[in-house]
């Protein structure tokens, strides 16, 4: 009997449905419904034709099956019918906090209405003029039109992403016709109330705080968001599974001799609320799932398992918003993750002489960087090569910095000079660390500018990872021969596309 070249992870296969299924759907989304719904009824008769008439009826490939049906049809449906672009008066209600683009306020609108016809999406809106908040009704005139991808960025997808099926550009005066507050809303003002906290106690690196512990970039200076990006760190304004590790942890230690239950409840609800206030980022969610898996294993009495926990995180996002799959951030997370899971245990066998908090730290920060490298290129067209440097360094004083930096603002609403106090460490750490990571980041070739390979090419860039990683159960012979088959497969691939 031949081995198996991976153990069974069902999770994992259904995750793998989930996907194709989405991606079925942006092929048939411009297709008449009459030919999706004839899509649907063939996989449905073939469904019912294996399951009848197949002697040894097995109810796992009508599982997955039915999975990717499900996930065809929720990604149809979920994308909004568009009206044709044009002149149109636009009215709708502020949903979110305004942004600024130099002199240009962007809006993004809900409860949308185009000539006083109700549209099923969100638009936004460029418009000149300051004094829109959130919660305002608001009646402009302007052009819309509707995003569209292309083959460097994924326009179209990465807005609907956010709920946005429309452009807007405004050529009149704003004219307001009421308001309504939410508890969204409620949220957002306590965000930008703290945002605000930490422009004052940390001055000129008050941005790069908010960021970090907010995920908001707005405010962030050009120069230290390429130095940031230059030297490999962005990932610290993309709040994730690091964030989500640190308080987790912190909460752990706070809660050390609680019962097990309840420390799941207090941790679970202090990460929603975080998850909400920073808008539900699919890095973050991510993450908060997998530290749920890791908590409930305990009361639960299972052995947590890392490809399934992160497979359910990614179905859970992907139920939730098909389009998230579109996203920079949830791609480069969860390939962050997929890396150090499959690189750590062989990375640290390799420095295995090494103290183990060392090699563990070299360990991980190799694997994260080589995770997030090829879809970086993809995204952004430009590879950091210092990155496992400036993270070795950075990563273990990030705590230092969020949890203070945190507990400082929040002080900061009661007691001013409190949360100066707080501050202090915190605040000579991230001057360190920017120094830093401009010195990284000016260095010639601290970052290459490369050409962007296919999303195609990324993907098979991770599949030798995983035939080299444990998760592969071939012997070593056989394990070096696939693993190098599919890397030359992977280098064929990016030249070739």
């Amino acid at each position: 009997m031949e081995p198996r070249v991976f153990n069974r992870r069902p999770m994992c296969t259904y995750a793998i449905a989930v996907v194709l299924g989405i991606l079925s759907a942006r092929l048939f989304n411009d297709t008449p419904h009459i030919l999706s719904g004839c899509l649907v009824f063939i996989c449905t008769a073939f469904l019912f034709f294996v399951f009848r008439f197949t002697k040894k009826r097995s109810y796992r490939p009508l599982s997955l099956i039915f999975v990717f049906i499900f996930a065809l049809l929720l990604g149809l449906w979920a994308y909004p019918a568009l009206p044709n672009e044009g002149e149109y008066t636009i009215e709708g209600r502020v949903s979110e906090t305004p942004e600024y683009d130099g002199d240009v306020c962007l809006l993004t609108l809900d409860e949308l209405k185009l000539n006083g016809t109700s549209i099923d999406t969100r638009i936004k809106l460029s418009v000149y003029e300051a004094g829109s908040a959130y919660g305002d009704y608001i009646s402009v005139h302007g052009r819309v039109v509707i995003p569209d991808d292309s083959d460097e960025f994924p326009e179209r997808h990465y807005n609907l992403s956010k709920g946005i099926g429309l452009l807007g550009f405004a050529d009149s005066r704003i004219e307001k016709k009421g308001y309504r507050g939410d508890l969204y809303g409620w949220l957002l003002s306590i965000k930008n109330r703290l945002i605000d906290n930490a422009n004052k106690l940390f001055g000129e690196n008050g941005p790069a705080i908010a960021g970090m512990l907010f995920g908001e970039t707005n405010n962030i200076s050009k120069s230290d968001i390429n130095a940031y990006r230059d030297s490999g760190v962005a990932h610290l304004f993309a709040v994730s599974g690091l964030h989500v590790s640190i308080i987790a942890g912190t909460l752990l230690l706070v809660l050390k001799r609680v019962n097990p239950w309840i420390k799941l409840s207090v941790i679970g609800v202090i990460l929603l609320v975080y998850c909400w206030i920073t808008a539900f980022a699919a890095s973050l969610v991510r993450a908060m799932v997998m530290t749920m898996c890791v908590l409930a294993a305990e009361p639960l009495e299972r052995r947590y398992d890392m490809a399934s926990s992160m497979s359910l995180a990614l179905m859970l996002i992907l139920f939730s918003n098909p389009f998230a799959l579109y996203t920079a951030s949830l791609l480069i997370s969860f390939a962050a993750v997929f890396t150090i899971s499959t690189l750590t245990p062989l990375l640290s066998r390799l420095f295995k002489g090494v103290h183990s908090v060392i090699s563990s730290a070299i360990s991980v920060s190799i694997a994260g960087s080589v995770g997030m490298a090829p879809l970086s290129t993809y995204f952004f067209g430009r590879l950091p090569t210092l990155g496992v440097f400036a993270n070795f360094i950075v990563i273990p004083l990030v705590p230092i910095i969020i949890i203070p930096s945190l507990v400082a603002v929040l002080l900061c609403a009661i007691s001013p000079q409190v949360g100066a106090v707080v501050a202090f460490v915190p605040k000579n750490v991230i001057v360190f660390v920017n120094g830093y990571l401009f010195r990284i980041a000016n260095i010639a070739f601290a970052a290459v500018d490369t050409n962007s390979p296919s999303i195609i090419a990324c993907i098979s860039m991770y599949i030798p990872m995983l035939t080299a990683s444990d998760y592969c159960l071939l012997d070593k012979k056989k394990k070096l021969r696939l693993t190098l088959v599919t890397a030359v497969a992977a280098l064929v691939l990016i030249i070739i596309t």
